[in-house]
């Protein structure tokens, strides 16, 4: 059984992921404020939280992506009675196959986290293929007039993708898994994958051991 997840990524006026929110086909939800290097959001609604309180609010990015994951698991494992399948979760992002998937995976690589083998989704594609129509902003206005969008807030991208895609397709599942890959797959194509964690040939391994010794 697949488990969709909607999810978003924010990053901060100098690149660096700041907000990460999702929301699960089913409902459920999930959210981070991120710390940057140095503070500076691009949203509205964090720009007007006192500095103390953002501090006490926000946390670290190895946390936040620990957190997600950990999150990810449990509502697939919820609506799975007890699966731990990475591949049979699909996390569909607005725009994903070259911004939100890319930082994720780069994030998590960064915090030294193996990727797990879930499958990734383009809404994108999805929503220009059927409606010809790919401008989130304008999607929300066209079909579902009761959420309002808002720029750089990485919640209500999520709400409103995931609103937006169940509006349009009733099969959802099906219709997300036709425009996704795996993990594996994704990584390849980017070029993400040569940055995986992994162990070095045994030859090399052998190199780098008689050249310490």
């Amino acid at each position: 059984m697949i488990t969709v997840i909607f999810y978003s990524l924010q990053l901060s006026a100098n690149g660096q992921v700041e907000q990460l929110s999702a929301f699960a086909l089913t409902g459920e939800n999930f959210s981070a404020v991120i710390k940057t290097t140095i503070r500076a959001t691009q949203s509205p609604n964090l720009k007007v939280i006192p500095p103390e309180i953002f501090d006490v609010i926000a946390e670290d990015l190895t946390a936040a992506i620990t957190r997600f994951l950990q999150w990810t698991r449990m509502v697939h494992s919820m609506r799975t009675r007890g699966n731990q399948e990475m591949n049979n979760i699909l996390l569909t992002a607005h725009g994903g196959a070259c911004g939100d998937h890319v930082y994720l995976i780069r994030a998590m690589l960064a915090c030294g986290i193996e990727p797990p083998h879930f499958r990734l989704a383009d809404s994108v594609a999805l929503h220009n293929r059927f409606s010809k129509q790919e401008c989130l902003e304008r999607l929300a206005a066209e079909h579902t007039s009761r959420l309002t969008y808002l720029p750089y807030s990485a919640c209500s991208t999520a709400r409103i993708l995931r609103a937006i895609t169940i509006s349009q397709f009733p099969k959802t599942t099906e219709a997300c898994y036709t425009f996704s890959v795996s993990y594996i797959e994704f990584a390849n194509r980017t070029g993400l994958g040569m940055y995986g964690i992994r162990e070095l040939p045994f030859f090399l391994s052998d190199f780098l051991e008689n050249a310490l010794n």
